[in-house]
């Protein structure tokens, strides 16, 4: 498929342009390494965060289906049902937040602050479910209950959003890094990054192989054990070849991910996770989340220390955005410093 074909498919604009791409200039200096952030957290729309891109596509295909509203969901402190509440409301849709509590703190700052305020402020009918379902499992469960009460039938997003319609958003981003990276003069790189529900890093695989360049994608798992998640990523890649009409590839041989950064769960951040915040505070004034964007910064930092053989000539962390959750973990942070 072409630049121009790809371009053809419907997409709301949400984002205000491309986002940023900069040198990361202390962590450069310390590591003697070309070290770039990619900020997907200053998309201009709302909370910013990977979300956006996907909410693209998504919710472009909920508006060529007719729907008035859209539904989907997450953790209490989940960014993607923020940012659907957000977006759906800019284009006049409603919205419905299946909120799984399955992350084991217990506190009125988690289950009332960070995200689950801009939830509000976007008037979204919250229902919160307890744990022992997949969040997928939940959506379809208050989706058919607003439809029987209501006769509304919303338009399902799926976790994360990430559906191949929905990583679609970051085959469109790797586009985007593609043409900053030919400004650049960056020919080699590797993009490190969160990756949980894969929608992100089937996205950015299936885009650069689009695109033809040589980038390696490294997954830090928030969720999964490694071999659940690159399942996940390969399905992806496998719907999205067929979208994009891609030449056979092995998609194991580019699919990567580490899963030594989940710690004690999803949403429960380490020391380690806190240590890389600070870091990304002290050094280049970024504010990372304890759920995603801080655990893969961590693992960013330790491929630094330990100059693993994965890295390249240029290598990018792609922000993707969270900040409003770090406000859900202020007992955590009070407790500690």
């Amino acid at each position: 498929m072409s630049k121009d074909a790809f371009n053809s498919i419907p997409k709301e604009h949400l984002l205000k342009g491309a986002t940023p791409l900069h040198e990361l200039k202390n962590l450069s200096l310390r590591y003697d390494k070309a070290l770039l952030v990619k900020r997907d957290d200053l998309s201009g729309v709302g909370i910013g965060g990977n979300k956006v891109r996907k909410l693209e596509y998504l919710l472009a295909e909920a508006k060529n289906n007719g729907a008035k509203s859209v539904i989907t969901g997450g953790g209490i402190q989940s960014n993607h049902a923020a940012a659907t509440a957000i977006c759906a409301k800019m284009l006049g849709m409603d919205s419905y937040l299946a909120l799984v509590d399955a992350v084991p703190i217990v506190n009125e700052h988690y289950s009332q602050n960070g995200n689950v305020v801009i939830d509000k402020l976007c008037d979204a009918n919250i229902k919160v479910f307890s744990a022992g379902k997949s969040v997928n499992e939940r959506i379809r469960e208050f989706a058919a209950d607003i439809e029987q009460k209501t006769g509304e039938k919303p338009f399902e997003i799926c976790m994360g959003g990430s559906s191949a319609i929905g990583a679609l958003g970051y085959v469109s981003a790797a586009l985007e890094m593609a043409e900053q990276f030919e400004l650049e003069g960056i020919n080699s790189a590797t993009v490190t990054l969160a990756s949980g529900s894969a929608g992100t890093q089937a996205g950015l695989i299936a885009g650069f192989a689009l695109a033809k360049r040589d980038v390696k994608i490294l997954g830090c798992s928030v969720l999964h054990p490694k071999e659940v998640l690159a399942e996940m990523v390969r399905e992806l890649c496998l719907e999205l070849a067929q979208v994009l009409a891609l030449p056979d590839i092995n998609w194991d041989e580019l699919i990567n991910i580490d899963d030594g950064y989940i710690g004690e769960g999803y949403g429960i951040p380490s020391q380690g996770t806190w240590q890389a915040i600070k870091t990304g505070i002290a050094e280049e004034a970024i504010l990372f989340d304890p759920c995603y964007s801080g655990k893969a910064f961590n693992y960013f930092l330790d491929l630094l220390e330990n100059s693993s053989p994965l890295l390249k000539e240029h290598n990018v962390f792609l922000m993707t955005g969270g900040l409003t959750g770090l406000f859900g973990y202020q007992h955590q942070v009070q407790a500690q410093y």
